[in-house]
């Protein structure tokens, strides 16, 4: 439970409260509970403060849902969904990793549960692209800080190169009398 605490003196006192687990906490004084230097005694019904969310509990990654794999896309975009709203959410919350070289976050849009991370490539390179938010990007509406630790989205397979033809020629000599002629190509 809740430990109180009261200092002060004359009409000015503060209560303090500890302990306790997370919740909802209203202070209540009772009616005639208090009385003042004439033993008059007060006040005449009880009186409740504003009613106080205690919330202890960090946001998590509901879902961090990358693009399609592969993709022969030059932009990749990734969708972030918390356990409860957040705020603080910026490029630099997130890394790039891979073996796709020349990718860069081009924007962070969102709120609340909700974000969309898009990344952009100028490059071309080809091979894997992974997007990691770092840990404790996010903050809740008591400042709880999420996610506990680094959450990488599954890797990105980029193939923006279309095939090549490195020969194509017939199996069979020329002149042929046969019925049916094959090719390779490779």
């Amino acid at each position: 439970g809740w430990s109180a605490a009261v200092t002060g003196s004359g009409s000015g006192y503060t209560v303090t409260l500890t302990g306790g687990t997370a919740g909802t906490v209203t202070l209540t004084l009772g009616a005639t509970s208090v009385a003042d230097a004439a033993g008059n005694s007060g006040p005449s019904s009880t009186s409740a403060a504003a009613t106080v969310t205690v919330d202890r509990t960090a946001p998590t990654i509901s879902a961090f849902t990358a693009p399609a794999s592969p993709s022969s896309s030059a932009t990749l975009s990734y969708a972030l969904t918390f356990s409860e709203s957040v705020t603080g959410i910026t490029a630099a919350d997130f890394s790039i990793g891979g073996t796709a070289s020349g990718w860069s976050i081009d924007a962070v849009t969102g709120s609340g549960t909700s974000y969309t991370i898009s990344l952009a490539s100028a490059s071309g390179a080809d091979g894997t692209v992974v997007l990691t938010i770092a840990a404790g990007a996010a903050s809740d509406a008591a400042t709880n800080s999420g996610p506990a630790v680094a959450i990488d989205a599954a890797a990105v397979t980029v193939d923006r190169n279309g095939p090549t033809v490195a020969s194509f020629a017939p199996t069979t000599s020329s002149p042929t009398k046969p019925t049916s002629i094959s090719y390779a190509l490779v």
